[in-house]
């Protein structure tokens, strides 16, 4: 096989596998914790493949909309950048009802809760 193929496809794997690992250590952080940072549920948002994206431009800066729906609870980030440095709004619903919220312009802690039975099915998962 030619070198540079074999060379992207461990590339390509070595990064396939970074990313499942991430996943994995955070859904386990999630499932164990009371309460995570805003950080950890962003990057089970954005990793997952089920997660929806949406991109938005506004006066030349990047926004991003990421829908998640885990059985019943559902989940949306708004981020700002090219490649989501700055979490904005994070909200989890849980049976359609808003569960908790963080807004990066009024909480300061940048911790936000995560509803029992979903930390109790990702527990199951990994």
């Amino acid at each position: 096989m030619n070198t540079f193929v074999e060379t992207l496809l461990n590339w390509t794997k070595n990064k396939a596998n970074k990313w499942t690992d991430n996943i994995k250590e955070r859904i386990d952080k999630i499932a164990h914790s009371t309460n995570v940072t805003v950080n950890d549920v962003a990057t089970l948002i954005l990793l997952h493949p089920d997660t929806n994206k949406k991109e938005n431009k506004y006066l030349g800066l990047v926004f991003h909309d990421c829908y998640l729906q885990i059985d019943n609870t559902r989940f949306y980030l708004e981020t700002k950048g090219k490649i989501h440095p700055y979490v904005l709004t994070c909200k989890i619903w849980k049976n359609g009802e808003l569960y908790s919220s963080y807004h990066s312009y009024k909480d300061k802690g940048g911790k936000i809760n995560i509803p029992d039975s979903l930390k109790e099915n990702m527990s199951k998962e990994v």
